[in-house]
């Protein structure tokens, strides 16, 4: 790259190059080259900001842990969709718990 970047958002990445995940960048690509706060879904790939846009396992309740299963870091999208997957929905007070039954929202 031959500007200095130092991006911190899906939206930023997308803003500068066009489109926002890792397997289009050049093989070799390290997200840390364009902004250190920056990392890619180990789901589907988007790069993201670690700290505001991802999920990491270990770093979180362990709802979070048991519904990234053996990913490391996702994007809030795909945790949504393994959330869901595993019939997982948020509580009013904002937590993880387990959904009982089709007709418990």
């Amino acid at each position: 790259m031959s500007k200095e970047l130092n991006l911190n958002s899906r939206q930023e990445v997308e803003e500068e190059f066009g489109f926002y995940n890792i397997k289009d960048f050049p093989k070799g690509f390290d997200e840390k080259d364009i902004g250190g706060d920056l990392n890619s879904c180990n789901k589907c790939g988007n790069i993201q900001n670690s700290y505001n846009e991802m999920y990491w396992q270990g770093e979180e309740c362990q709802e979070t842990n048991e519904i990234l299963q053996d990913y490391t870091a996702v994007c809030d999208d795909c945790f949504d969709d393994l959330m869901k997957a595993k019939n997982y929905i948020w509580s009013v007070n904002n937590e993880l718990v387990k959904k009982e039954s089709e007709h418990e929202l």
